[in-house]
């Protein structure tokens, strides 16, 4: 978990586990299947990839998410989107072209 404000990273973050991040990152993140969380206040600037991504801060750049997408209401996202769920509070501001990729669904018994 990286927590604090005033917390600058420029590089590329790889992990295998769920990310909270609440200062700003420049460059690449990449958690797989897991799940990044963005707080209010957070700046990100970076191509994103993970399976569940919860933006509560300022984005600009690519954000792929696997399984859901949820933009928040204190969310400023600029960029590209690509999920197959995407959820976007009111009072949200986005300025973004979304790619929503068809998930096959399993048939219920």
């Amino acid at each position: 978990m990286m927590q604090g404000q005033t917390i600058v990273i420029k590089g590329e973050i790889t992990s295998g586990e769920d990310l909270l991040i609440a200062g700003r990152v420049e460059g690449d993140i990449d958690l797989g299947g897991r799940t990044l969380t963005l707080a209010p206040g957070s700046c990100v600037n970076a191509t994103i990839s993970a399976g569940t991504v919860l933006a509560a801060g300022d984005v600009e750049g690519t954000v792929s998410a696997s399984v859901r997408l949820e933009i928040r209401e204190t969310a400023t996202i600029r960029g590209n989107l690509e999920s197959p769920c995407l959820v976007i509070a009111d009072g949200a501001q986005v300025n973004v072209s979304v790619d929503m990729p068809v998930v096959e669904r399993r048939a219920v018994a």
